[in-house]
C-alpha cells in the first residue's frame, strides 16, 4: 500500500536529494520524503537541540558550551547547508596522548520543516563509527533505519544530561 502510493506521487523540484527507503525492493524518494518516514528527534531533544544551534548560521561556524567546570563541554558545528536542511555535529571530546577522542560526536540533519535526524555516531575510545546512510553516494542508496531510531533513543538521554550538566533550562 505504502509503496503503490510513493510510487503515484510526481515531485517537481528536480534539486531534491534522493535517498531510498530500507524495503526489499528500495526505490528513489526525495529528501524531504525520506524524512518524513524516519525517526526524528523527540519534541524536548528538538528544543535542547536548537539551543545547541542557536547563533550558527554559516558552515564553519561552530562554539563551545561550557556552562558547568564539573562536566565535559559540548562542541557544535554547522558543517553542511544547503536550501532544504542542514548539517550540524555536536561532540563531546577527551584527550588521550595529547589527541582529542570523540566521545560521541554524532551528526544532524535539520530539514526545512524544522524536523532533526541523526546521521552518524562515533565514538572514538570504543573504535565505533555508525553511519545511517552508508552508501550515500551510491545511486540508490539505503538507509539503516532501525539504527537511526536506537541513534534517537540514545540523543533523548544525552540531551537531557547536556541541558542538567550544562544548565541550558530546556523543559
Amino acid at each position: 500500500m505504502l509503496l503503490q502510493k510513493l510510487l503515484s506521487l510526481s515531485f517537481s523540484n528536480s534539486a531534491d536529494f534522493f535517498m531510498a527507503l530500507p524495503m526489499q525492493h528500495s526505490i528513489v524518494i526525495p529528501l524531504t520524503l525520506w524524512t518524513w518516514l524516519m525517526h526524528s528527534l523527540t519534541p524536548f531533544a528538538s528544543r535542547v537541540f536548537d539551543e545547541l544551534i542557536a547563533g550558527l548560521g554559516s558552515v564553519g561556524d561552530s562554539k563551545r558550551i561550557a556552562n558547568n567546570d564539573t562536566f565535559v563541554p559540548v562542541v557544535v558545528e554547522l558543517i553542511h547547508e544547503s536550501n532544504s536542511s542542514n548539517v550540524f555535529s555536536v561532540s563531546h571530546y577527551g584527550e588521550h596522548n595529547g589527541d582529542l577522542m570523540a566521545d560521541p560526536d554524532m551528526t544532524f540533519l535539520k530539514s526545512e520543516a524544522g524536523k532533526v535526524f541523526p546521521l552518524t555516531y562515533r565514538n572514538d575510545w570504543l573504535g565505533v563509527n555508525q553511519v545511517v546512510l552508508p552508501n550515500a553516494d551510491s545511486p540508490m542508496p539505503k538507509a539503516h533505519e532501525a539504527l537511526q531510531a536506537c541513534m534517537v533513543d540514545f540523543v533523548q538521554d544525552w540531551f537531557r544530561n547536556i541541558n542538567l550538566q550544562q544548565d541550558l533550562g530546556i523543559s
